[in-house]
This record gives structure tokens, sequence and C-alpha cells, in this order.
């Protein structure tokens, strides 16, 4: 297994050899073009939107400068992950003007998070949902109480050669820094079968595979039909990982509050729950009789503020914090 991992890998958190197009190429002049990445706007939402929006493939051909050539296709908005962001060009967006919707942000950091990114994006960008990351396993494995379970699980040794990790170095060193042991990141990389989030859920569905750290946005739904999976929220906090929308300065549209505000409210809330993603806004008004396959979930997300404090989001990168996090990943134990 190759744990030398690119230098692209520490700038973004996740891949876009997997992103694609939602729907056909046929535009009116009523509709805007926005192009998406794979699992950014999930089908429960786009397809109530297809008359006013038309989705488009994000293709990459050059890591240097991934958006290029899609910025001069003259698109209207682009929603990608948070850890794409960094390849973009501030001065290619507008800013979102009259944003009432982002009053309604209620998730702890959301704001100091958006705000990160700079003042080439002040008010550039706006949060439309995130999914925690989970640790997907196999009930074969022997817990004793999943509610108490932690980061340090991930060292179990039943877990040997048996476990998927992201391929972001960055996310993997973010976990093991909240690993109660010394050599955290080493004894993770040693366990570690491959870094393959993207296909996390079929290594451990497959069986060749007991656990998997990967968004729950991936996996959700599909715990409904498949019993021999369960998965753990560490009490310790986990990453967030960010869906995010921009709009381009060539769009002649205004920005989408209305489609926002739906899906931020019954019944497409409800749709995007079930799917993992979450809004980040207050639940006190959401039916408490919402039919979620894991009540951890609700628990945990819906309905205890403390654990979102505990979260954490991946700002941008500096070089120095690059080339210290490439030093820290390839150090020998």
């Amino acid at each position: 297994m190759n744990l030398m991992i690119s230098r692209k890998d520490f700038l973004t958190l996740g891949s876009l050899s997997i992103l694609y197009g939602l729907s056909g190429c046929g535009r009116s002049r009523n509709q805007s073009i926005i192009y998406a990445a794979k699992g950014t706007i999930p089908k429960v939402i786009y397809n109530d939107f297809q008359d006013k929006y038309i989705y488009k493939e994000i293709k990459i051909t050059n890591y240097r400068k991934p958006f290029e050539s899609i910025m001069k296709t003259s698109p209207d908005f682009i929603s990608l992950s948070d850890g794409w962001v960094a390849g973009l060009k501030g001065e290619d967006f507008i800013e979102i003007k009259d944003n009432k919707l982002f009053e309604r942000i209620y998730t702890p950091k959301t704001k100091e998070f958006i705000s990160s990114f700079g003042p080439k994006f002040y008010n550039k960008i706006f949060p439309l949902y995130f999914s925690p990351w989970v640790i997907l396993y196999r009930n074969s494995l022997d817990l004793d109480d999943v509610n108490s379970q932690d980061w340090d699980f991930l060292l179990n040794k039943e877990l040997s050669k048996r476990l998927i990790m992201p391929r972001s170095p960055r996310f993997v060193i973010s976990i093991a820094r909240r690993i109660k042991h010394v050599n955290a990141l080493q004894i993770l990389k040693k366990q570690t079968l491959a870094f393959d989030d993207q296909n996390g859920f079929n290594w451990v569905s497959s069986g060749k595979a007991k656990a998997a750290v990967l968004p729950l946005s991936s996996c959700f739904d599909k715990l409904v039909t498949d019993s021999s999976l369960s998965i753990i929220f560490p009490k310790n906090g986990t990453p967030l990982s960010w869906t995010l929308l921009l709009q381009s300065k060539s769009s002649k549209d205004t920005f989408p509050f209305e489609w926002i505000e739906r899906c931020w409210e019954d019944p497409l809330l409800n749709k995007l729950l079930s799917k993992g993603f979450i809004p980040p806004i207050s639940y006190r008004d959401i039916d408490k009789n919402l039919n979620f396959p894991s009540v951890i979930f609700k628990e945990r997300i819906l309905e205890d503020n403390n654990y979102l404090k505990k979260c954490w989001s991946f700002s941008p990168l500096s070089e120095f914090d690059i080339s210290t996090l490439e030093n820290l990943w390839n150090m020998k134990s």
C-alpha cells in the first residue's frame, strides 16, 4: 500500500474524479446553470427544481487550475465541497446581497468557518448544508457501548488491515490528534487497508473491511436496508463536510434564496436529513417523530448543540501549513 500521497491531496478534502452531470443539456431562457459535484445536491432536492436549473458536470483536467475551463463557460452557480474552494478565484464571483437566510444559521462556528476563506470570498460563499463524518462498522465487531466510543476505536486490534480511511492526509491527521496515543498517526496508517472513502461503504458492506470513516451522506440511507452495518458518531466530535454555493459574476440570475429556504423546510428538509445532509439551522421546530435510521443521529446532531461545538471544519491552508502536514504525514515512526 502506497502511503506517499501527492501534494494535491493536502490541498483538497475530496476527489473530483467522482463529479458528475446531474441532468440534461437543453437550456431555456429561464434556466440557470449550476455546475455541481456528485453528492452535493442529492436527487431528492434537484428533482424538484429541474424547471429552474440545469445541472452540469464539473470536469477537472488541470489540478493546478481546476475550475479554469468551467469559468470560461459562464456558469451561473457552482456547488462544491469546502475542500475545493482553494481552487477558485474570488474575483470570479459576486457578493450575495440581501442574505436574510444567513440570519437563520444556528450551527456553532459556521459563520467563523465561512469567514476563514478570507476577504476575497467575503459574502460570496453560502453554506447549504453539512454532513458529519462517521465510523461505519460491521456489527460482528465486539463493542461494549456504541454511545461511549470515540476516535480511539480506530486503534482496535480487530481493525488491523481491515480499516478504510479517507484519502485526505489532513483529515487523517486531524483524527489522529484526537486519539489518546502518542503514536496515533503511525498506528492509524498501519491499521489502514486503503485510503478510499469514496468506496468506503462497498469495502465494509462486502466484508473486505470491518470499518470505514466516511461522510454520513454516503451511507445513511443504505443502513435502512443493510442490518449488518451500524455507525458511530465519535463522542469527542467529528469533522464536518460542507456543501457550498457561489454565484458567478457572469450570472444575471438572482441568488436562489427561495430554493434554499424550501430545502430548509419540510418536506424537503426531512428528505435531506434522511440522506445525511444537515442544514446549519436550529431544529427546535422540527417534527420530533421524524423516522431516522439511527436514534443516535437524532440525539447527537439534532438535539445536542453541545456535540456540534466539539465538531470541526477545515479552513484554508497556508503554504507553511501544507509543508507542516506533509512532513508530519511522511514522518517515520
